[in-house]
């Protein structure tokens, strides 16, 4: 993918961040002439202004970027520090209170991701939490939830988000409002009704993390990678340079752990190839996240998306894409035709635009 020199440089800090290295080691690269004002926008969009200050401040860059922009960079990195000191007071009587009511649960996205990969945990900003619970729980924990205070963000749709979309969000306002998302599935339920997240893998192979002296249950590596490419590919349509670290950083960093021969056989038995095999490639491209070349080649099943995607606009993107574009690529990330007949009836049927 050939990238604008903007694009490119934003590249260049992101590696040096995953792979602690210069961004410019022979100091010949052009900071001076890029246009800031549509790099900054990018880094805004997808949450990367912690990493931007730490990186460029850290490699002694900062001189050779306009005063402004460092200004705005160290008041984003400041605010993200600030944010996840607020959160993480919430974390220590959330954690324990679903614990106390013997419900599991299993910490999933930014909070996971920035306890567990990035140091200091400030450099991955997040906007909530994100908790899998069991099919069952759900009303023990929307109780356990009530009793600190949260309330379900939209009561109206609350049936809805629980029959088709598996997740329900809540908030708790005040100083700076609380928002958390209760998950028992994930992405795929237009078009696939296999279990993922709902598994027993989930359950019976939890890994434990430390945050703020409590020890939390987060996904084993073959969950965890291809959960990861399905949000960056579904949820974000790989619009998310944010998730993209995430995913370099945990293949990078839980290394020999990661069963890769389970990852393909869950790809392929969940028929969620293409999702992942797009999200690890872009990876490998951009990032250089280490990912073994037999794999790559062992998902990849079509060139017609690889055509017809406009990755770089959709990688590099500055606002949320339409509804209908947003739609368009879902479609075409569905595996088989099974898969995309029962997503235009779920489309089209009865469920209508709730379930797409």
């Amino acid at each position: 993918m050939k990238c604008s020199p903007e694009n490119e440089s934003i590249l260049h800090v992101l590696r040096s961040f995953l792979g602690d290295r210069s961004p410019d080691p022979d100091g010949r690269y052009p900071w001076a002439r890029l246009s800031w004002e549509g790099v900054l926008a990018v880094v805004k969009h997808h949450g990367l202004i912690p990493i931007f200050y730490h990186t460029l401040t850290r490699q002694d860059l900062n001189e050779r970027v306009p005063s402004k922009v460092m200004e705005e960079l160290k008041e984003g990195y400041l605010g993200s520090a600030a944010h996840t000191l607020f959160y993480e007071d919430f974390f220590k009587t959330l954690f324990p209170s679903f614990q106390e009511a013997g419900i599991p649960f299993v910490l999933i996205k930014g909070p996971s991701m920035a306890y567990e990969f990035y140091h200091p945990v400030e450099m991955r900003p997040y906007s909530d939490i994100d908790l899998v619970i069991q099919d069952g729980d759900y009303e023990g924990a929307k109780s356990v939830l009530s009793g600190l205070g949260m309330k379900v963000t939209d009561p109206e749709r609350e049936g809805i988000r629980r029959k088709y979309f598996n997740s329900v969000p809540f908030s708790k306002p005040g100083e700076e409002t609380i928002l958390l998302d209760l998950h028992w599935e994930t992405l795929m339920i237009s078009w696939n009704r296999q279990p993922f997240l709902r598994g027993r893998e989930v359950w019976e192979h939890i890994r434990w993390i430390k945050v703020s002296d409590l020890r939390l249950p987060v996904l084993q590596p073959q969950m965890l990678i291809p959960y990861l490419c399905l949000h960056l590919a579904l949820h974000h349509q790989f619009g998310n340079l944010l998730t993209l670290c995430d995913l370099d950083l945990a293949i990078r960093k839980l290394g020999r752990e990661v069963d890769w021969d389970r990852i393909l056989q869950q790809a392929v038995g969940l028929k969620i190839k293409k999702p992942v095999y797009y999200s690890l490639r872009l990876a490998s491209a951009l990032l250089e996240t280490p990912v073994p070349i037999s794999i790559l080649q062992s998902l990849r099943s079509s060139r017609v998306e690889e055509a017809l995607l406009p990755f770089e606009f959709l990688i590099f993107r500055k606002r949320p894409l339409q509804v209908h574009l947003e739609r368009l690529i879902k479609f075409m990330l569905i595996d088989d035709l099974k898969g995309k007949k029962s997503s235009l009836l779920a489309f089209y049927g009865q469920r209508g635009k709730e379930t797409i």
